[in-house]
């Protein structure tokens, strides 16, 4: 096996240009940019049929984490390369990938709705990037068609991909997710007091400009996609929504929890005040139903983190302080030198509040459906039925309650 890491990155490059070159594709490539260039994520391309190209991105690294390789993808995916990409190759100069770098994800192979309009959803495991370039793809081909035209009417035959996906899904593609990678989400909606006194807020935050998709578009916190746990026995939304709430509320990452020894989610000292907090009734988990990206076809979880203690925010900080552990969102979130005004000339608005009928007071273009994640509209679409229905409930009122926990 070649020492590939011990390679300068030049030499390293050239390895993997005369790799490219020897799949076989008809029309040549070449490394791409020079050093200080804007690359778009890509240092080797090579030419396809129709115009398209296969992307490589070489990594001379002595580790390969999920992150990196992550964060690899979305570089390509945010530049302008990815529209007339084929297919993306991550070359690295290790011999292997451990299971973490993978990315396993769990994939909706059914959707089923009942008649009461309960929900089941039947998966399999699959992998990030093949979600990337299935799901992920039909709303790239989407965007891309409409272009600057964007309330125009666009028929299939000119969305090859969603075309494809009809014609071969078994009934309906919407609830049909066996011929695509449809990574399943989750998504929970925080409503809490950030003091006593004060009318409830959920956390509602503008992504970073680090990730490929929605950037500087708000989104609900946390969220994240449905990945099996090593820890668990059988794949859990609920350990997914668990890690999700400490790496984007705490920043919480992967290094991290390997460093300590957390690979168990509820072992995390967040995660267990958490529950604690959960087994007092100061706070509920609860389920509030799926939704289903219509760009994408990928299904979410959604569920509401309904904290009823007025002491919670500012209760949960102290702790988290002191255990070297505090509250911070994610790099997924701007936050840091975008905490004051927006590139596009908006103000860094991190929460939304509501009047005491849970009914939302957007600030500015907060709610504007042009800043808004749509998953994160339909998670607040199911969330607040649900909240309302539980706090009247505890306020002694006769709201038909639907809510079922999520313990």
């Amino acid at each position: 096996m070649l020492p590939c890491h011990l390679l300068p990155w030049e030499d390293f490059e050239r390895l993997c240009l005369d790799l490219a070159l020897n799949e076989g594709l008809p029309h040549g490539g070449r490394r791409f940019g020079t050093p200080g260039q804007a690359q778009d994520g890509i240092d080797v391309f090579v030419r396809g049929d129709g115009g398209r190209y296969v992307l490589y991105q070489c990594k001379r690294v002595e580790t390969v984490t999920g992150t990196l390789i992550r964060e690899a993808v979305e570089a390509i995916r945010a530049g302008r390369w990815w529209p007339r990409a084929q297919r993306i190759v991550i070359c690295v100069s290790i011999p292997a990938l451990d299971t973490k770098a993978q990315l396993a994800v769990e994939e909706i192979d059914r959707l089923h709705v009942g008649a009461d309009g309960s929900t089941r959803i039947d998966y399999r495991e699959g992998r990030y990037f093949e979600m990337l370039v299935s799901s992920d793809a039909l709303a790239d081909e989407l965007l891309v068609t409409l272009g600057q035209q964007p309330d125009r009417r666009v028929g299939l035959g000119e969305l090859p991909r969603r075309a494809w996906v009809h014609e071969h899904s078994d009934g309906d593609p919407i609830l049909d997710g066996s011929r695509r990678a449809g990574a399943i989400s989750t998504a929970t909606v925080v409503l809490f007091r950030p003091r006593p006194g004060a009318p409830f807020h959920t956390l509602l935050v503008p992504r970073s400009r680090d990730v490929a998709t929605h950037r500087f578009q708000a989104h609900v916190a946390p969220s994240g996609i449905f990945a099996p746990d090593d820890e668990e026995p059988a794949p859990s939304a609920r350990a997914s929504i668990l890690r999700e709430y400490a790496e984007e509320l705490f920043d919480r990452t992967e290094h991290q929890e390997q460093a300590a020894g957390h690979l168990n989610v509820t072992e995390l000292s967040e995660v267990r005040r958490l529950q604690d907090a959960l087994d007092a009734g100061r706070a509920e988990l609860l389920y509030t139903g799926v939704s289903v990206n219509l760009l994408s076809l990928r299904p979410e979880i959604c569920t509401l983190l309904l904290v009823h203690d007025p002491d919670w925010w500012a209760d949960e900080r102290r702790p988290a302080e002191a255990a070297g552990q505090p509250m911070k969102l994610a790099w997924e979130y701007a936050v840091g030198d975008t905490m004051g005004a927006l590139p596009d000339g908006r103000n860094f608005i991190g929460m939304l509040p509501f009047d005491d009928a849970l009914e939302p007071l957007p600030r500015g273009d907060q709610l504007d459906p042009e800043w808004l994640v749509p998953n994160a509209a339909a998670a607040l679409a199911l969330a607040l039925p649900v909240a309302r229905s539980r706090l009247a409930g505890r306020a002694g009122g006769r709201v038909a309650d639907r809510s079922r926990g999520y313990r």
